[in-house]
Formats: C-alpha cells, structure tokens, sequence
C-alpha cells in the first residue's frame, strides 16, 4: 500500500512537470485570428499595427483584409510574413503570389508573400519566378492599397 501511494505521487509530480516544462518552452498563449477565430499558423500571420499602439493578429491575408476595410484609419502599418524566411516585414516592401495553392484552408486564402528587396537594395524577384515557376500563379497588387483607398473614398462619401 505504502509503495501505492509513492508510485501515485510520483507519478502526478512527473505529469506536473513535464506539463510546466511544455508551458515554458512553447509558451502559454495560441494566438487566435481577430477576424474567424482560428489558431493562427505563423507561417501565414498578418499582425496590425495600431495608432494607439496595440496589436491585432489574423490568421491570413483575406482575414486581414476583411478587417482593414473597416478599420484603415486605426491603422499604423501592417506586417505580413514571409512565407520562406518567416520575417515579419511590412506590407509595402513585399510581393504578393496569387495562385491555386491555399495558405489558410477556412479562409480559401491564395496569396503568397515574398519580400521585395535585400537589405542592400537588390529585388529578389527572381526568387518569385523561381516560385511561380514551380507553383503557378502571378504577381498581384498589394491588396492593402487597394483597400486603403476603398476605405477612404467610402470614408469621403460619407461625409
């Protein structure tokens, strides 16, 4: 019986542990899409900047975009990861792939982003031929300037 109880408390001190380990390695919150809800996967992040200085996360580009056209003037800037290096970078210094691969299966997102530029000035656009060589698809507008400007003729209008 006494060997029981030994064997019960070490048992539970091991999960406890192992439990509190798992927390402190991979951190203790999973992030969540502002717009649908879902787990947000890293890989396909858009985060927003606001003027007041908090952050919103989305799981992709379409949820991402949902919300900027209601929200464009809160907006400080937007950070959009990219896909091969997994380096927040901000939505203007990159390059957007539209092609039949789906990046967030809920939303039906099909757009890829690849930065536009080194460090030192030199286009890495020959890292998205390279791509679209392989995948399909085509370079598109950067869709956050097309919203943008949505939102502000709607703003105009409503005015």
């Amino acid at each position: 019986m006494r060997y029981w109880k030994i064997f019960l408390i070490v048992t539970v001190l091991s999960v406890g542990l192992g439990l509190f380990s798992s927390y402190r390695m991979y951190g203790h919150k999973v992030e969540t899409c502002e717009q649908c809800g879902i787990s947000i996967n890293p890989t396909f992040e858009v985060v927003f900047h606001l003027k007041d200085g908090t952050i919103k996360r989305y799981c992709c580009v379409n949820d991402a975009l949902h919300a900027y056209r209601e929200m464009a003037d809160q907006v400080d800037w937007v950070a959009v990861t990219e896909q091969e290096t997994g380096e927040k970078l901000n939505e203007t210094n990159v390059i957007f792939v539209e092609n039949d691969i789906v990046t967030c299966e809920p939303c039906g997102t099909r757009l890829h982003i690849f930065e536009a530029e080194t460090h030192g000035g030199l286009f890495f656009e020959h890292r998205v031929d390279k791509y679209m060589k392989k995948f399909g698809g085509k370079i598109v507008d950067n869709p956050f300037l097309a919203a943008k400007k949505a939102f502000q003729e709607k703003q105009e209008k409503n005015q």
